[in-house]
């Protein structure tokens, strides 16, 4: 038996065959010493917070006598395998002091594939994080888990603008993002983060998260109206969007454009600023590059692919560090939601439309006021695009709604029943909607 093998057996003795091969196989996860590390959206192998917390569940089941359980019970529900918990004591050290690194709490490291290094940590991840440590130290009771609490709970409530994961949306509605990239408005992570809130105070006693939880119902219910998209029968997935917008820019002496000479920022709400980087892709429309902040220039047009926000201002600010330059043409890509090919895919068409803009100029600087993009820009729907078995599902539509009623046990909210119920019954009309039924290959089911 290899090493690994050994810790397979060490931390997850009673780990179900499929299970396991998930962990071995598809999270490719192996132990350095007794630190959870992967390949697994990593260039090289390391650490991974979000997978690391799925191995402390596992253990801490295990620990309670409970292998494969659900949310955690009361601590009085279970007998404590006092062996395993003396196992596993260096597996929960390791991972604390990969949390204590720095002063965010499990930041990502450069050897990311995914996420930003200009925000490099997750909501989704620190809120797990804080329910399982939370719960685990009401075996530990000890001082150092406590205060680890306590910072974990404090980087959920740093502000975006400081590097954080937590919107500010006003003084009662908290949103926390799940990804810290930009200010996203993922429903599907922030309804997961608050299921960790609410595990955790029905578990534990804590004032201070039972406040968040307010916060956050009241943003719910505030922002459900936007996730709903009556048009497409289906939710949001996000509350932002992704289009192209095209300067043609004149240079006053004639140069030809450099993109080292320009510099473009996008900024949300005169608060979070994102750098638009240049991007060597041949393709006007790259659908790997979707979702990011970039731009590209052929001859004397400036294209500029970027995240717009349906809830904050959007402006984006253009700097010329050399040329003496004014844009001669505004003009702006429209979205259709489908594809040509019906395959449950959205692709941006490339026919541009002139719009009026405003804009400020300060020397070489431009400031332009992107709004009203609904127009424009087709909404981030839940659409078709999970495979499995050969059929295509809406997952995220389903998980909303069993999300949805998980959080309302909690928040007995009429509002939020609302929509549960809206969502429901936007499921039993798709079969006579269009634009799903032609869809190759789809089941209007969830996954089973």
């Amino acid at each position: 038996m290899c090493d690994n093998d050994k810790k397979y057996a060490m931390y997850f003795p009673n780990m179900i065959d499929s299970r396991k091969d998930l962990f071995k196989n598809f999270y490719e996860i192996r132990f350095l010493n007794d630190l959870p590390v992967t390949k697994k959206n990593r260039f090289t192998i390391g650490f991974h917070p979000l997978i690391a917390s799925y191995v402390l569940r596992h253990i801490l089941w295990e620990i309670l006598n409970c292998p494969g359980g659900n949310q955690f019970k009361k601590i009085e529900k279970y007998t404590i395998n006092n062996e395993m918990y003396n196992k596993t004591l260096n597996i929960f050290n390791s991972i604390y002091l990969e949390g204590i690194k720095n002063n965010i709490i499990f930041s990502y490291d450069k050897n990311f594939r995914t996420g930003s290094s200009e925000s490099s940590y997750s909501g989704l991840t620190n809120a797990k994080m804080l329910y399982i440590y939370s719960y685990y130290n009401l075996i530990n009771k000890s001082e150092k888990y406590n205060k680890f609490c306590d910072n974990i709970l404090n980087s959920l409530l740093l502000d975006m603008d400081k590097g954080g994961c937590c919107i500010k949306y006003s003084n009662n509605q908290l949103w926390i993002d799940e990804e810290a990239n930009y200010p996203n408005f993922i429903l599907n992570g922030f309804l997961s983060i608050i299921r960790n809130f609410i595990d955790l105070v029905e578990c534990v006693n804590n004032t201070k998260v039972e406040n968040i939880l307010l916060q956050n119902k009241n943003i719910l219910e505030n922002l459900l109206p936007l996730f709903d998209c009556e048009k497409y029968k289906t939710s949001k997935y996000r509350l932002t969007t992704y289009g192209i917008i095209k300067l043609t820019i004149k240079s006053n002496n004639n140069v030809k454009l450099d993109p080292n000479d320009v510099k473009i920022k996008l900024i949300y709400n005169d608060k979070y600023t994102y750098l638009i980087k240049n991007t060597n892709s041949p393709a006007l429309h790259d659908g790997r590059l979707t979702f990011q902040n970039n731009f590209k220039i052929i001859n004397d047009v400036i294209y500029i692919h970027f995240i717009a926000s349906e809830l904050f201002q959007n402006k984006i600010e253009l700097s010329f560090t050399k040329n003496n330059c004014n844009i001669t043409k505004f003009e702006i890509s429209q979205y259709r939601t489908g594809g040509a090919d019906n395959m449950g895919t959205s692709k941006c068409l490339v026919n541009f439309k002139s719009i009026d803009f405003k804009y400020i100029k300060i020397n070489n600087k431009f400031i332009i006021n992107i709004n009203n993009l609904v127009e424009y820009f087709e909404p981030s729907i839940t659409y078709f695009t999970k495979e499995y078995n050969k059929k295509l599902y809406n997952v995220y539509h389903y998980n909303h709604i069993d999300n949805l009623k998980y959080v309302n046990k909690y928040f007995k909210s009429n509002i939020i029943n609302n929509y549960i119920n809206k969502w429901i019954k936007y499921t039993t009309e798709w079969k006579d909607y269009k634009l799903f039924s032609n869809i190759k290959n789809v089941s209007l089911l969830p996954i089973n």
